[in-house]
C-alpha cells in the first residue's frame, strides 16, 4: 500500500493519501486519480529533487543559500580590495585621506573619496557600493583600519646577495630617556620573532642618550646582545668632523659667512636670480644654482663651495650689476659679497676648501685613502700646487694678489696696543691678543691658514673615527686591498667577537688556506665585500664559514641613512593641514609613504581577511 502525505497534512478518507484501498476491482482508476492529484505531483518533485542532490545534479535549497552568501562574500572582499588599493596609492604619495567634509554636497571630499568617484564612473559594482546607506566602508574609522599595522622598528639585513634595511613601522614615545628606549626597542624587537643571536650591530647618531658608553641605550642593549657592536652613525661623525673645523678656524669660518651670504643673496630675489642665469646663459655655459651650505649635510658644503668656483665670473658680473643699479639698498647689500669676492684671500680659501672637501666628499665610502690623501696634501708640495692655481684663477679675473690691499675690505682695522694699566706687569697669556699678519708675504700667511685647515681635519678624524677600532681593524681581513687579507688571527678575533653565531673556527682556518691558494692564483682579485660573497657563494659548501663572516660584515650598518630618510618623508607626510592627525594614522601613513616597493606589492586578499577579523562587519567578507 502507498501512501503519500505531507508533514502537518490534516488526514480525510482519500485513497493512497489518507488510507489505503480495498477496490481492487477499480485499482487502475483509483491510481490514475492518484497520480493526477496535487499531492501526489508535489511529493514526485520532492522525490526526484532529493535523487538529484544524491547524484550531485541539483543543488539543495540550503546549497543555494551558500551559493549566493559566497557570491556576495566575493563582491563585498573585491569592494574591499579596490579601497584597499586606493589607501595605498595615497599612502605611497604622501597625500592626504579625507577632505574637511565629506557629504553629499561637499566640493572637495578628499582624495579617498574623491579617487572612489572617480573609478565608480566606470565600475558600476563600486557605484552600487558607494551609493548604500551604509557598508561602503569609506568613513575615517573604516580608512585607519585599511592602513593599521603594529611593529615600530627599522632592519638592516642581508639576502640573496642584496643588503635591504626595511621599516616596519613607527611608534610615539612618551618617555625618551635611556631606560625607556631600550626595554621598548628589546621588547618589540623580542615579540616580532627575530632571533637574538643573528644581531651583529647596532646604529644610532651620536646623541648621549643613545650613544652613552655606560648608561645609553647602546650600553643597555649589548648587555643582553653582546655581539650587537654600536656603530657611530659615520655621516654623522663627518658632520661633526665638518662642525669643528668650520666653528674653530676663523678663517674657514668667515669664508663659508661669504658663501652663504652670496646664496641668500641671489636666490631671495627673482630679478637677482634672473641675471645670475642671464649671466651663465651668456658666457654658454651649463644653468646651475647655487646650494646653501648646511651643518647636517656634508655634501652640501662642497657643491655649494664647488659651484661657486664653477661660476665666479657670473657671480661677479651679477654683483657688478646690481651695486651699479638704481637700487640702493640693492646696491650696498651687493657692495660687501663684491668686494670678498675680489679678494685674493677669499679665491685661496676658495681653492682650498674646494680641494680639501673634494677629497672628504666621499669619506664614508673610503675612510683609510681618505686620510692618506689629506695626509699627502699637508705639504709643502701640496700647498704650492693649490696656491699656483689660486693666481692663475686671480689672473684670469683681474682679482689684485696683494693681500694688504685685497685682504681690508671696508674699515682699516684698529691697531692693538695693550692696556697702560698693564704696563708693570708681565703678560705671558695670548688671549685677546691675535698676531699681527700684515707683515707675511701672502704665501706664508695662506700656507699658515691651509696646514691649520688640515691639521683640523686630520685631528677631527682621528677622534670621531677611532671608535671601535679593534673590530674595524679586524675586518681588513676580508678587504682584498689590505695586507691582512684572509689573516688568520684577525678573523679569529671577528669569530671570538660573534661566538653566539657560532662559527666553526677549525673548519675556518681550513677553509682559509684553501682560499688563501685560490686567490692567489686570480689576477683580479675582489675590490670590495659583495665582490668577494658572489666570488665565494657558488663554492657555498666550500667555503660557509668564511661566507658567514662576510655575510656579517656586510650587515653591519655604517649610517643611520635610512632613518633620515624616514624623518624627511615625516615632512611630507605631516603638513600644515595633518596637524591634528593622531600618532596611529600618521605612523601607518608614514609606513606606507617610506616603503613604496612593499606597498606596490601587497597580497590583498590577506588585507581583506585582517580587515574582516578587526571588528565584526555588517556586510560579510569571510565564511
Amino acid at each position: 500500500m502507498l501512501v503519500t502525505a505531507f508533514h502537518g497534512d490534516g488526514l480525510g478518507r482519500r485513497p493512497f493519501i489518507d488510507i489505503g484501498s480495498k477496490k481492487w476491482k477499480d485499482i487502475s482508476t483509483l491510481l490514475k486519480q492518484h497520480q493526477a492529484s496535487e499531492r501526489h505531483i508535489n511529493c514526485m518533485v520532492a522525490w526526484s529533487n532529493f535523487k538529484g542532490i544524491q547524484s550531485g545534479s541539483t543543488q539543495s535549497v540550503a546549497s543555494s543559500l551558500s551559493s549566493v552568501r559566497q557570491q556576495e562574500i566575493e563582491e563585498n572582499r573585491e569592494h574591499v580590495k579596490l579601497l584597499l588599493k586606493v589607501a595605498a596609492l595615497l599612502g605611497r604619495q604622501g597625500l592626504s585621506f579625507h577632505g574637511h567634509k565629506e557629504g553629499d554636497n561637499a566640493l572637495n571630499s578628499g582624495n579617498f573619496i574623491e579617487t572612489l568617484e572617480l573609478i565608480a564612473g566606470s565600475n558600476p559594482s563600486l557605484k552600487k557600493k558607494l551609493d548604500r546607506r551604509c557598508g561602503h566602508y569609506t568613513s575615517p574609522q573604516y580608512q585607519n583600519d585599511l592602513i593599521s599595522e603594529q611593529l615600530a622598528i627599522l632592519v638592516r639585513y642581508f639576502s640573496e646577495g642584496v643588503v635591504k634595511e626595511r621599516v616596519i613601522g613607527t611608534y610615539h614615545m612618551e618617555n625618551v630617556d635611556a631606560a625607556s628606549l631600550a626595554d621598548f626597542i628589546y621588547k618589540e624587537i623580542e615579540q616580532s620573532g627575530l632571533i637574538w643571536s643573528n644581531y651583529v650591530a647596532q646604529c644610532y647618531d651620536g646623541a648621549s642618550v643613545l650613544s652613552g658608553c655606560f648608561s645609553g641605550v647602546q650600553a643597555r642593549l649589548r648587555d643582553k646582545i653582546p655581539q650587537a657592536v654600536y656603530i657611530h652613525c659615520h655621516a654623522h661623525r663627518l658632520n661633526l668632523v665638518l662642525g669643528g673645523c668650520v666653528k674653530n678656524i676663523s678663517g674657514l669660518s668667515s669664508f663659508f659667512s661669504v658663501i652663504n651670504t652670496l646664496y641668500t643673496f641671489i636666490t631671495n630675489s627673482n630679478t637677482r636670480y634672473q641675471l645670475f642665469i642671464e649671466a651663465q646663459k651668456a658666457e654658454d655655459l651649463q644653468i646651475l644654482t647655487l646650494e646653501r651650505p648646511a651643518i647636517t649635510r656634508w655634501s652640501y658644503y662642497y657643491r655649494s663651495v664647488a659651484k661657486v668656483k664653477l661660476r665666479y665670473g657670473s657671480l661677479l658680473a651679477v654683483l657688478y650689476k646690481v651695486e651699479e643699479s638704481s637700487d640702493s639698498e640693492a646696491a650696498a647689500e651687493a657692495s660687501g659679497p663684491y668686494k670678498h669676492l675680489l679678494s685674493f684671500k677669499f679665491v685661496v680659501n676658495l681653492h682650498v676648501a674646494e680641494q680639501v672637501m673634494r677629497v672628504t666628499n666621499s669619506l664614508s665610502d673610503q675612510l683609510q685613502s681618505t686620510i692618506k690623501e689629506l695626509q699627502v696634501l699637508r705639504t709643502d708640495e701640496g700647498f704650492s700646487d693649490i696656491f699656483d692655481k689660486a693666481k692663475i684663477f686671480s689672473a684670469a679675473y683681474e682679482v689684485d694678489t696683494n693681500l694688504k690691499d685685497s685682504s681690508q675690505v671696508g674699515r682699516p682695522k684698529r691697531i692693538q696696543k695693550i692696556s697702560s694699566k698693564l704696563k708693570y706687569f708681565l703678560n705671558g697669556s695670548t688671549v685677546g691678543i691675535s698676531e699681527d699678519n700684515t707683515s707675511l708675504a701672502p704665501e706664508v700667511l695662506f700656507k699658515r691658514i691651509y696646514f691649520d685647515i688640515l691639521d683640523r681635519f686630520l685631528s677631527e678624524m682621528d677622534s670621531r673615527f677611532t671608535h671601535n677600532m679593534p673590530l674595524i681593524a679586524a675586518m681588513n681581513a676580508l678587504e682584498c686591498n689590505f695586507n691582512d687579507f684572509l689573516n688568520d688571527k684577525k678573523l679569529s678575533a671577528i669569530v671570538e667577537f660573534y661566538k653566539d653565531i657560532h662559527i666553526d673556527e677549525i673548519l675556518l682556518n681550513a677553509q682559509n688556506s684553501v682560499a688563501k691558494s685560490h686567490f692567489l692564483t686570480k689576477n683580479e682579485k675582489p675590490t670590495n665585500l659583495f665582490e668577494l660573497y658572489d666570488e665565494l657563494k657558488p663554492l657555498d659548501c666550500a667555503y660557509s664559514e668564511i661566507l658567514k663572516i662576510v655575510k656579517i660584515l656586510i650587515t653591519i650598518p655604517v649610517t643611520t641613512a635610512s632613518n633620515e630618510r624616514l624623518f624627511s618623508v615625516l615632512s611630507l607626510v605631516k603638513t600644515y593641514l595633518r596637524t591634528t592627525v593622531k600618532n596611529e594614522r600618521l605612523n601607518d601613513l608614514l609606513l606606507m609613504a617610506s616603503e613604496k616597493e612593499l606597498a606596490k606589492n601587497l597580497n590583498y586578499d590577506i588585507l581583506v581577511n585582517n580587515f574582516a577579523k578587526l571588528r565584526s562587519r555588517r556586510y560579510p567578507l569571510m565564511q
